[in-house]
């Protein structure tokens, strides 16, 4: 694969949307339990 050829131009850049999500919503995606979301975080 060919080297990348510097453009002089960083262009503009792009920052991801950062989302948060709430122990609910993570469980619910997750199928799973609050108390099981919540145990999980602290045993970490």
């Amino acid at each position: 694969m060919p080297a990348r050829k510097p453009t002089g131009d960083a262009g503009s850049r792009v920052v991801p949307t950062v989302r948060e999500f709430t122990i609910d919503e993570l469980a619910r995606a997750a199928d799973t339990t609050v108390r099981n979301v919540l145990s999980y975080r602290t045993a970490a």
